[in-house]
């Protein structure tokens, strides 16, 4: 009775450090990608002196500093938010939308607005469509509100086409050391 007590010991606590220390690691995984909760983003975008695309399928696609992203491919019918007739990206308004997705642990780098290749010309705007600026707010229970606009190359940027699609953004991507040859 004794040698069992002398080994259940030890493999009890053996067990419960290897417990701990699994549930370390996981924990830390969770940190790096996303929280458990939700979190709501609300994106304006602001459009400048020409009407932009109304009865036009937009896809967008707002990425953060880590990779991650929430996307769609009927920006208008699956995130608008100003009721069933409203009139999108009218001239000189802004026009609201809101999707409700994971809370990522990093803020919106990029954003990239495309379009499909349906009867209006291949992705081409018409007329082409100015925009000032997208503000993405995002705000969940466990992050402070999260503010990010993205400023289309100064004021009234001119986006004439949306296939291949438009991107704007700062995200860094790792830079990976590449072997260089010599030139002789």
């Amino acid at each position: 009775m004794a040698v069992s007590s002398c080994l259940t010991k030890p493999l009890f606590l053996f067990l419960l450090v290897s417990c701990i220390f699994i549930s370390t690691i996981k924990a830390t995984e969770d940190e790096d990608t996303i929280y458990g909760d939700e979190c709501d983003y609300e994106i304006v975008v602001s459009t400048g002196k020409s009407q932009g695309p109304t009865n036009y399928r937009l896809s967008v696609v707002l990425t953060t500093k880590n990779g991650e992203n929430i996307s769609t491919s009927d920006f208008v019918g699956e995130w608008g938010d100003m009721g069933r007739y409203h009139t999108f990206f009218q001239a000189d308004s802004e026009s609201g939308f809101m999707e409700t997705g994971p809370c990522f642990t990093t803020s919106f780098c990029n954003i990239e607005i495309g379009g499909g290749n349906g009867s209006n010309g291949g992705g081409r705007l018409k007329p082409h469509w100015y925009v000032n600026n997208i503000t993405v707010i995002t705000r969940g229970d466990k992050i402070n509100d999260r503010v990010r606009t993205f400023h289309f190359f100064g004021k009234h940027h001119n986006i004439a086409r949306t296939n291949p699609p438009v991107s704007y953004g700062n995200c860094r991507k790792s830079h990976k050391k590449k072997s260089q040859k010599k030139k002789h």
